[in-house]
């Protein structure tokens, strides 16, 4: 139907944190963008760029879900309508398209998703695969335990020879926005304000520079959304560039519900936007060390290492062995210094594997953000692949309803 070699296929790996769109077969997508869009009045910008050169009045929202579908089709028209017209340049309907979704499996979204995109973009055919799937196959696995720590959420999906087996998934909420959080209240505790780029203006004054903040009454009139955004971004940024994983168990003060570092780590100053400075010397490595114990405020939470036991243990015993050699690590989450050795340590400390533990992932950090995008690029330029699409004309035949015995 559609071959690899006669058609150029889309990937579309939607993400609550970023979307990833490109051509199967190549290596990185074309466009990774940010599903939000700001208003102001009837006017609409989107992504990074056209939030940041606007109004801080606008109102920025989210058309994504925290579970990785779509809330707003509306929304998600308007911004895939501006990549297509001002980045991208392509028409849907000269290709087949393949959508990456949440492991956790969603009837009713598939549905919504495959009629969306037939009737409003004419698409020439569809296909929706598991991302967890798409992970595994990034790597050459088609068994395997993807542990994927994105934006919003965390998930241990066992994999077995391409598909995901979901009633033994293991999910949560303690992914990147949670760690985000933590570093935002620890800034708090030291009063140490974050100060978006439109908040002030810098000038230079000899060898000095003055900085001035406009007035708390002109701040308090934009919109808190557009605040929060930017807010976030800095200290997304602080936290990436600043945290480290520690190679080994902190001890926990729990009256003072914190950990107590055995040692100093390295110093590190982080410039703000304003010219002020923060030094986390003893929280760089304190913050992710809650990642990997219970926290008190979510019971089901035992750490991520955890997460794998479980989900493995749930498993049928003729594929623990290779699940356990086989634990699979993506998404932005896990990229910080030290993660995959301190993962390792813990699934080898709790000793709770009766088999022995192998950890894996891809040599870049590039590469494990996009491994679903990779795998989805690899699958759909497969000569095989053709056989699988949902076609228009099967759609017109039978309905929306199709999508569920095509994609399983």
């Amino acid at each position: 139907m559609f071959g690899g070699d006669e058609v150029s296929s889309l990937v579309f790996d939607l993400g609550t944190f970023n979307h990833r769109i490109g051509y199967s077969g190549e290596d990185a997508p074309k466009c990774v963008y940010q599903p939000l869009v700001g208003i102001n009045s009837d006017k609409y910008y989107f992504n990074e760029y056209g939030l940041k050169y606007n109004n801080p009045k606008t109102k920025i929202y989210t058309f994504m879900n925290q579970d990785g579908t779509i809330k707003d089709f509306d929304l998600f028209e308007k911004t895939l309508d501006n990549l297509l017209k001002e980045i991208l340049f392509l028409d849907l309907s000269d290709h087949p398209l393949l959508f990456s979704e949440p492991s956790l499996h969603n009837k009713n979204y598939r549905i919504k998703l495959t009629e969306f995109m037939f009737e409003k973009y004419r698409i020439p055919a569809i296909y929706i695969s598991k991302s967890a799937v798409l992970s595994g196959f990034s790597c050459g696995r088609s068994t395997c335990l993807v542990f994927d720590s994105g934006h919003n959420t965390t998930s241990a999906v066992p994999v077995n020879e391409g598909y995901a087996l979901q009633k033994y998934l293991i999910k949560n909420n303690i992914a990147g926005d949670y760690v985000t959080q933590l570093v935002q209240k620890k800034l708090e505790s030291k009063n140490i304000n974050i100060n978006p780029f439109y908040s002030f203006k810098i000038k230079k004054n000899g060898d000095k520079f003055n900085v001035n903040y406009i007035s708390n009454d002109e701040k308090n009139s934009y919109d808190k959304t557009y605040e929060n955004f930017w807010t976030k971004e800095i200290i997304r940024d602080l936290k990436e560039t600043c945290l480290i994983t520690s190679d080994e168990d902190l001890k926990y003060d729990q009256e003072k519900d914190e950990y107590i570092p055995t040692s100093m780590t390295t110093e590190l100053i982080y410039d703000l936007p304003d010219r002020n400075t923060v030094n986390l010397l003893q929280d760089r490595n304190l913050i992710l060390e809650r990642v990997f114990n219970p926290i008190k405020e979510f019971p089901e939470f035992n750490g991520y290492h955890q997460m794998v036991h479980e989900a493995i243990s749930k498993a049928d015993i003729e594929i623990k062995k290779e699940l356990y050699s086989n634990i699979f690590l993506c998404g932005g989450n896990t990229l910080f210094n030290g993660f995959q050795e301190r993962i390792q340590k813990q699934i080898t400390k709790t000793n709770k594997a009766p088999f022995k533990a192998k950890i894996f992932t891809h040599p870049s950090n590039t590469e494990r953000k996009l491994a679903s995008w990779i795998g989805g690029s690899i699958l759909s330029s497969l000569g095989t692949f053709h056989q699988l699409w949902l076609s228009k004309a099967e759609f017109e035949e039978h309905g929306a309803m199709i999508i569920e015995r095509k994609c399983a």
